[in-house]
């Protein structure tokens, strides 16, 4: 069954059986409350009565007399009445003189001057045919017809009630359905490869917020694949220059065109060489983020972190003319220290490349409160450009030089740092100034 009627008969089910409920209880209450109005005004027209007999007693003194003023005879539908004496004669009826006085009737005591004189015998609930003057329509006619014409209100209310809730079934029904069928279309469309596809549902209720969700995961779906397609023509772009130049190499010595020297097969090994790391660098960075990458967590102490990564850069760092300094801090944070030191190496060999001689860089630690540490590569070099800083931590990105040529390198060194990075449950940041120099700050978990 779809899910549109199912709606419809839910709403119409609902309806039915609150107003179905409700004209119940409404309909007990009415004709319960209307016998009860019914009675009391029975009761009014009985002691109402009893007083014009026991008034029209004190002037003729007789009984039947008195009854015969108050309830003259010569109609058949006049109003049930019996008035019995003292001793329990039937004085006066307004029906047959000779019949019996029914013995559920109400009972009204005449009293007069103080003294009961008779009683009264009238009807508990009328029967039709019996108020003089109201012709066919009795006083109990009228009751059983208020009676009668609620009951059908409240019926009619009900068809009504029941054919309202059927057209705003529809209509909550087709408001309902209408997002799920985008919702469900936009989710083909995914499906069949299209992850432009879109559900663009709106507002705020909870299938707008489902749409967003979808559209939010497509979108993402849509980058990714933007990204692994970016990522396969990178990954060619940069493994055809080494492998053209082997290859070349390789040719040229075979035609003779190069001698199969020391120096050319040292050439042609170190482009070899150059390959390697970049496959090694698109497999690291890859088992980085799917999570697979292999690591051993442990307190590292962040002095001898900074200590070892910085002697081995010292001598590089002098011979290019630039002071390395390094500022440790007490503590220790959790960390793979063999990734951590790589990631370090990779910070420092960017100051040392893109730092003018007679420049400096500075390597320190600190802790931002008792459960994170961090430490900062800064430089005073040329700094990264502004259009290029959001994009530094992309796959094969290289920025420009001063100059506005690209910078050597694969473009892997930062995207790898920041994934050893955040495998560590860590962070990388940057900030730069162009001329003045850039800071890399990791932020890493700090050791208990």
């Amino acid at each position: 069954m779809r899910l549109s009627l199912r709606l419809v008969l839910a709403f119409v089910t609902v309806a039915t059986v609150a107003v179905g409920t409700a004209a119940l209880i409404i309909g007990l209450n009415t004709t319960s409350r209307f016998e009860k109005f019914a009675s009391d005004v029975r009761h009014h027209d009985a002691v109402h009565t009893a007083e014009r007999l026991s008034a029209a007693y004190e002037r003729t003194g007789d009984l039947r007399q008195a009854a015969h003023q108050v309830f003259p005879r010569g109609s058949s539908r006049g109003l049930p009445v019996a008035v019995v004496d003292l001793a329990g004669n039937l004085v006066w009826s307004t029906d047959d003189p000779e019949s019996r006085v029914p013995d559920d009737w109400q009972v009204t005591p005449l009293v007069s001057a103080g003294k009961q004189i008779g009683q009264l015998h009238m009807p508990q609930a009328l029967e039709k045919g019996h108020v003089a003057g109201h012709g066919a329509d009795s006083r109990a006619d009228l009751e059983q017809a208020f009676v009668n014409e609620t009951i059908r209100s409240l019926l009619i209310g009900l068809g009504i009630a029941l054919v309202v809730a059927l057209v705003m079934g529809v209509l909550l029904a087709a408001g309902i359905t209408r997002p799920l069928g985008r919702l469900t279309a936009a989710a083909r469309g995914v499906a069949a490869g299209d992850l432009g596809a879109r559900s663009r549902l709106a507002g705020r209720d909870e299938l707008a917020t489902v749409g967003a969700a979808f559209d939010d995961m497509a979108a993402s779906l849509q980058a990714q694949e933007a990204v692994r397609r970016n990522l396969f023509a990178d990954i060619a772009h940069e493994l055809r220059t080494p492998v053209t130049v082997i290859e070349g190499n390789l040719v040229a010595m075979l035609d003779g065109v190069y001698s199969r020297s020391d120096e050319t097969l040292q050439l042609t090994l170190d482009r070899a060489e150059g390959l390697h790391r970049l496959v090694e660098d698109i497999r690291d960075l890859s088992l980085a983020e799917v999570g697979k990458l292999d690591l051993s967590i442990e307190p590292v102490p962040l002095a001898r972190a900074l200590e070892t990564v910085a002697s081995a850069m010292r001598g590089q760092a002098l011979s290019t003319g630039l002071t390395l300094e390094v500022e440790p801090s007490p503590g220790a944070t959790m960390a793979d220290e063999s990734r951590l030191a790589q990631v370090l190496a990779n910070l420092l060999d960017n100051a040392l490349r893109h730092t003018p001689p007679g420049g400096s860089i500075t390597i320190r630690s600190g802790a931002v409160d008792a459960t994170t540490a961090w430490i900062e590569v800064s430089d005073t070099g040329e700094g990264i450009a502004p259009r290029d800083l959001p994009h530094i931590f992309d796959r094969f990105y290289r920025g420009t030089d001063a100059s506005g040529r690209k910078t050597r390198g694969s473009g892997l060194g930062l995207a790898i740092a920041r994934a050893f990075i955040m495998a560590m449950n860590g962070r990388l940041t940057a900030e730069s100034t162009p001329s003045q120099g850039s800071t890399f700050r990791i932020y890493l978990p700090a050791a208990d």
